[in-house]
C-alpha cells in the first residue's frame, strides 16, 4: 500500500486493513482464526520485512517521487544514446537476487548517489543522475529461471 493510493480488493478473508507497525501488524495476525491464513500472513510479514530492510532506500525515493513502481525511464531526466558509441561482447550470468535488483532499476535519493537506472526489454539503461546522459546500455536473456545472462553492452 502506497499512502493516497488505492489498496486494489480484498478477499472474504480480509476483515479491515489499516496501517501497522510491524510488531502491531504481528499482534493482529495473530489473532487471525485460521491457522493456515495466519501462518501464510507471518511469513509474509516477516518476508516483506527483510525485503525492506535491503530495499529501503529504493522505496523511499519512489515515494518522494511519486512513482508507483519500480524505477522507469520517466521517474528521472535522461538523455538518448550518443550517436557515437561502442558495442561491447560481454558474457556473465546474474544469480536470481542480482538478476532482481537489476530487474528493478535505481533511483538515487541523494546527489550524492550518481546513477540512475531502469529497466525494460531485457536491457539495463544507466545513466548519470547529475546529467542524465546514458553511459551503457547493457543486454539479457533470461536463463534458467530467475537467473540472467549478460550478452553485450
Amino acid at each position: 500500500m502506497i499512502p493516497g493510493h488505492g489498496h486494489g480488493s480484498v478477499s472474504h478473508e480480509t476483515q479491515s486493513i489499516r496501517w501497522a507497525s510491524y510488531e502491531e501488524a504481528r499482534v493482529l495476525i495473530k489473532l487471525t482464526t485460521n491457522h493456515v491464513g495466519r501462518q501464510r500472513d507471518l511469513q509474509i510479514l516477516e518476508a516483506t520485512q527483510r525485503w525492506l530492510e535491503v530495499n529501503y532506500k529504493g522505496v523511499i525515493a519512489f515515494e518522494q517521487r511519486g512513482s508507483s513502481g519500480w524505477a522507469i525511464k520517466g521517474d528521472w531526466m535522461t538523455e538518448e544514446m550518443p550517436d557515437r558509441f561502442v558495442t561491447l561482447p560481454l558474457d556473465f550470468y546474474l544469480g536470481p537476487k542480482d538478476a532482481e535488483a537489476i530487474r528493478k532499476g535505481y533511483i538515487p535519493s541523494a546527489m550524492e548517489e550518481k546513477w540512475f537506472s531502469y529497466f525494460v526489454d531485457n536491457k539495463l539503461y544507466q545513466h548519470r543522475s547529475w546529467t542524465g546522459f546514458m553511459i551503457d546500455r547493457v543486454s539479457f536473456v533470461e536463463e534458467r529461471g530467475d537467473c540472467a545472462r549478460c550478452k553485450r553492452m
